[in-house]
């Protein structure tokens, strides 16, 4: 029967509860966890320790209110708010306490510190007497014990160090420069500000003043919610919420919870009789909602408060897959800003690889940065042994206002211009691979405690990755260096190869010639000389003798020509030759040709011919080369026309003007297919060429047919000669020829131009 009577009285106690008696209990939650979180993250510092302490004395103020919303007698009410008093009296004293943390500390400051918690210990044995508070004001909206004397004292106290603790934030703000910090104290100053001047509203009633009581117990979540926020956005006092999303969710849940109890108030009022199906549909309704609610509460918080409440492990585990992905240091980076920038929302990023030997940094990738052309950064020592060696993260906001030397300085006034946030060195083993350099956000917030956490903890992946991204690139173009230098290798060993083929061809054709050509002047000389040994000659008439001393001589220069042939079409295959590797000169071609004809007289008139030199112009154009290889080869081809034109045994004063034998007929001009090139045109009407034979005239020891008949000693080594040097002056030669009325020999050279010397390099080789 008692166990039913409690359960009834435990029934009407809750229906009787309203929103505004259940608030207190709501904020005392929110606030002590949130005091448990940080207290937990800094145990040895003063700041999570006086933090949670200031949340406690939050918890006593609203478990008191709370429960002495709920007496209904004068005794448990002036019982319960004596209750509350016990943390109260020394509010004053422990948040002064705190803006001492944060500013710079005088003996003044701490003497008003110790006179501070004289005076809490001295209001806490006071507050339990009538001196300080007895009696009850009953008002529309609460009740709440009357002040007397000593609660006078205690509110002089408590707005004196209200006002002291702001007036040292307000200092500190003045006195610093750095913007992180100025962030931080107008956090400070709002959140103590909402707390103590909204929050003291509640002691109006103490002196029979009405007023809504809910403004005052506002006070303490309102002040808890910002000091969240500037924990979590703004790193306030270095703490990093430990779950980020605990705040939205716990919001999430107070709503909730406020709705349902709100609504078990009011059916308890009406649908009394059935307080169990109303307590299900409560439930069913609180389940139901809680997810659209937290969605909701996500959305404000993303786009007001937080910029982005994302998944720190999510994140990681993303670019992790990302990195393992690929070894290109373009898509490398792209994934990590694609993640980066999900998380982070930032305005600008760049990764910068480090060359050790030079001591600087190259852009890698850039996205927002306005750089220009610039694409190098040199290292600052500074810089680098403070924070970039020891891996680091560079907060900018914190080291800009500084003072360092000269190029410290220069460095970050260009970081400064460029407007950079964050600096996260990538090292693998003690070594710099670069740097992941950060903008500022695009909500204008700085980078949180996760914000950094997460950055700790992908440096060391992205500084492997571009390593092994280095190496690989590194590897790639070895690759291609060594596949290169394997290919000039085998083409200069192909080179080489063939060069010893001709080099061995070179040698079989002169020893064919040799076995050939050779023979026949050797045979003589040494036949004569034999008999003139035996003393064969000796019966012999002088007019006989003289013609064996002639046929040594003949054969002799026959012999000394043939080497002469042979060397020179040895000389001209084996080396590499070019026109430029001696110093061109000017050349007449008229003049050089007429020189060689002169040599050539005396031949000419034993065999009784007649050459003709004729000139299209009255100055032949001058060509550019190398006067002593044109002399050669020019030789060739004349000695070629007299030798191969038969003689007709008719001097010139007796031959018809008509009759064209034994006429060879040189002719210079410009080339009328190419304006440019001057033209040569040697015309005789020998024997002419086979047509079986033209396709292989200019080739080393190729002869026609019909010339070898004719004339046997020959090397067939000239024409190669006048075909090789021709083609080293960028010139053409070729024949045209029927087939015993003689042949036509043309010879095309460039025109020297003052302008522009048109002489190409050319290897002279078959």
């Amino acid at each position: 029967m008692l166990e039913l009577k409690n359960k009834n009285s435990l029934i009407a106690f809750m229906h009787n509860l309203s929103l505004l008696q259940v608030y207190p209990l709501i904020s005392l939650i929110f606030i002590l966890t949130l005091g448990l979180i940080v207290l937990k993250k800094n145990r040895k510092s003063k700041v999570g320790t006086l933090f949670f302490s200031i949340t406690c004395l939050f918890s006593i103020w609203l478990f008191g209110t709370f429960k002495m919303l709920t007496c209904t007698s004068d005794k448990d009410i002036v019982f319960w708010d004596r209750f509350i008093y016990l943390g109260v009296v020394f509010m004053p004293a422990i948040q002064y306490h705190f803006s001492l943390i944060f500013t710079k500390t005088n003996k003044i400051r701490k003497a008003l510190l110790i006179v501070a918690y004289v005076f809490s210990i001295t209001f806490l044995f006071l507050s339990r007497t009538d001196y300080f508070v007895s009696g009850v004001f009953r008002y529309a909206w609460g009740v709440h014990t009357l002040a007397h004397m000593g609660h006078d004292f205690f509110m002089v106290f408590f707005f004196f160090y209200i006002f002291a603790l702001l007036y040292n934030f307000i200092i500190q703000y003045v006195n610093t420069g750095i913007r992180i910090e100025k962030r931080k104290i107008v956090f400070l100053i709002a959140s103590f500000s909402v707390l103590n001047l909204i929050g003291g509203i509640g002691y109006l009633p103490a002196y029979k003043i009405s007023i809504y009581s809910p403004i005052s117990l506002l006070a303490p979540l309102a002040f808890s919610i910002m000091m969240t926020y500037a924990i979590i956005v703004h790193r306030l006092m270095d703490i990093k919420l430990v779950m980020r999303r605990y705040s939205v969710r716990l919001v999430s849940i107070i709503i909730i919870l406020s709705v349902a109890l709100e609504m078990r108030s009011l059916a308890g009022l009406h649908f009394s009789t059935y307080a169990n199906l109303v307590d299900f549909l409560i439930l069913i309704f609180a389940v139901l909602t809680y997810a659209p609610i937290r969605s909701g509460c996500y959305r404000v918080a993303n786009k007001y408060f937080f910029s982005s409440l994302y998944d720190s492990r999510y994140v990681i585990a993303k670019i992790s897959d990302k990195l393992r992905s690929t070894l290109e240091i373009n898509k490398i980076s792209e994934s990590i800003y694609d993640m980066l920038n999900k998380a982070f929302h930032m305005k600008s990023f760049a990764v910068l690889t480090f060359n050790q030997k030079e001591k600087c940094y190259y852009v890698q990738y850039n996205n927002g940065f306005n750089l220009g052309t610039k694409k190098k950064f040199s290292s600052d020592k500074y810089l680098y042994d403070r924070f970039i060696a020891g891996n680091e993260i560079i907060l900018f906001e914190e080291i800009k206002n500084k003072v360092y030397d000269e190029n410290t300085k220069k460095q970050i006034d260009i970081l400064t211009a460029l407007d950079v946030d964050v600096i996260a060195p990538l090292n693998v083993k003690n070594k710099t691979i670069g740097l992941l350099v950060f903008g500022a956000k695009e909500s204008g917030d700085i980078y949180n405690e996760e914000d950094l956490e997460v950055l700790e903890t992908v440096d060391a992946q992205v500084a492997i990755a571009i390593e092994n991204a280095a190496l690989y690139e590194e590897t790639k173009n070895f690759n291609l260096k060594l596949k290169k230098e394997v290919e000039m290798a085998t083409k200069e060993l192909r080179s080489a190869n063939e060069e010893l083929k001709k080099l061995d061809q070179a040698k079989t054709d002169f020893l064919n010639i040799a076995s050939h050509q050779l023979r026949t002047p050797i045979s003589v000389i040494k036949g004569v000389a034999s008999m003139f040994a035996e003393g064969d000659m000796d019966n012999l008439p002088p007019e006989k003798k003289q013609d064996f001393y002639q046929a040594i001589i003949v054969k002799s220069e026959k012999l000394e020509m043939i080497v002469h042939d042979i060397m020179n079409a040895t000389s001209l295959t084996a080396k590499k030759y070019s026109v430029m590797d001696k110093e061109a000169e000017t050349i007449d071609l008229r003049e050089l040709i007429e020189n060689i004809l002169n040599d050539f007289n005396l031949e000419i008139e034993k065999r009784q011919l007649i050459v003709k030199l004729l000139s299209a112009e009255e100055a032949t154009p001058k060509i550019r080369g190398q006067k002593e290889y044109l002399r050669e080869a020019f030789i060739n081809l004349l000695s070629n026309a007299i030798k191969y034109t038969p003689s007709t045994g008719m001097t010139s004063d007796i031959r018809s003007k008509r009759d064209e034998r034994g006429v060879i007929k040189i002719s210079l001009g410009r080339d009328p297919k190419n304006e440019n090139n001057v033209l040569v045109k040697i015309k005789d009407n020998g024997i002419g060429i086979p047509a079986d034979d033209l396709p292989r005239l200019f080739k080393k020891f190729s002869r026609a047919e019909n010339a070898k008949n004719m004339y046997t000693d020959g090397t067939g080594i000239g024409l190669f000669v006048v075909k090789e040097v021709v083609d080293g002056h960028n010139g053409k030669v070729w024949v045209e020829s029927e087939l015993g009325k003689g042949s036509t020999f043309f010879v095309s050279l460039p025109i020297y131009s003052k302008e522009k010397v048109d002489v190409k390099k050319y290897i002279l080789t078959n």
